[in-house]
């Protein structure tokens, strides 16, 4: 019977001190239901949540735009950017930015201010230029009406270009004609220098080929049916109140007045008629047939290629000369005169 109550007490004893071991451990966890347990402080330097940053759709530069480039369509992007580091005048579109110009050096990664570019008209330009292939150039020639194959050529036509000028021979250090007179003294044996004006050769060629007419005489631009309708009513109304009409629109070039014909050439070939025509060498072109697209093999033409070619036969020297000035002229075309041989 003691043996039991000793037992007894001593599962007693367990209990409670498992009941009070539970208690603190439960109190150890957060407390009772309905307890408020005060979270403890954050540490010092944890990081704290940032409030969401607000952002905008502008249009940024992909690259460094320099002052003065024209902005093409590769060089910027739509981004979301912070609100708080744009521009004051910000662009949200790509279409207001395409084709303007930069008035200032725009950096590379940063937005596009409407401040920072400038519309520059620089017009439509003209019709003509619309009739240039790609790859080639407009250069006008000047013509007379036999150079100009006697005013027969109209736009569409193709040409060759046949060319004369005149080689004298120089004095290679100098380049003066010669006879080249040296005076200074008697070692530089003047008296047995040759005198007197040197004789020019004369070489004829071949040079641009299949070249496209583009334009005869002047160009003018047309003008629309609607616009013509409306300007003669505006110089009618005009002349009606006694005022000056406008100016007509455009002039008509007759066949006989044709001083300029424009071709379409390679840009090489323009600096082959640049220098032609800046050293005044004689200019003709040639009508090609509609149906020849071929290149011509030709050979230069001088004196001793005439001479050998057609058996011509020299004259013999004489105690005369003719002195004879040729010159030739067309009905309603002017006058004009071979170059001098």
């Amino acid at each position: 019977m003691t043996r039991r109550r000793t037992f007894l007490i001593i599962f007693i004893v367990l209990v409670f001190i498992l009941a009070i071991g539970l208690g603190a451990l439960f109190w150890m966890r957060g407390g009772f239901v309905g307890e408020v347990v005060q979270e403890p402080p954050p540490e010092v330097g944890e990081a704290q949540p940032t409030p969401e940053k607000r952002t905008k759709r502008v249009v940024v530069a992909l690259q460094t735009i320099p002052r003065g480039m024209q902005i093409p369509p590769d060089a910027i992007a739509i981004r979301e950017w912070p609100e708080e580091d744009l521009p004051e005048d910000p662009i949200d579109s790509l279409e207001k930015v395409v084709g303007m110009y930069a008035r200032a050096e725009i950096p590379r990664e940063r937005p596009i201010s409407a401040s920072k570019i400038k519309f520059v008209s620089i017009g439509e330009g003209s019709d003509f230029s619309l009739a240039i292939r790609p790859g080639r150039v407009g250069v006008a020639v000047p013509v007379t009406v036999l150079s100009a194959v006697g005013n027969a050529l109209r736009p569409g036509d193709r040409v060759d270009v046949l060319i004369s000028f005149s080689i004298v021979a120089v004095d290679e250090d100098s380049q003066i004609k010669l006879p080249l007179v040296l005076v200074g003294g008697e070692d530089c044996l003047a008296g047995c220098q040759p005198t007197g004006e040197q004789i020019p050769r004369v070489v004829s060629q071949y040079t641009v080929q299949d070249a496209l007419v583009l334009g005869v005489g002047l160009w003018e631009e047309e003008v629309p049916e609607g616009e013509a309708a409306a300007a003669e009513e505006e110089a009618a109304a005009a002349a009606a109140e006694g005022e000056e009409g406008p100016p007509p629109e455009t002039t008509t070039v007759g066949l006989t007045d044709v001083k300029v014909i424009i071709l379409e050439v390679d840009p090489q070939e323009a600096l082959v008629l640049k220098w032609l025509r800046e050293t005044n060498a004689s200019m003709d072109l040639v009508m090609r047939s509609a149906m020849d697209e071929g290149v011509h093999s030709t050979e230069a033409v001088t004196l001793q290629y005439m001479i050998d070619r057609y058996q011509i036969s020299l004259p013999p020297k004489l105690p005369h000369t003719p002195e004879n000035e040729f010159k030739y002229s067309l009905p309603g075309a002017g006058s004009s005169s071979p170059p001098e041989q």
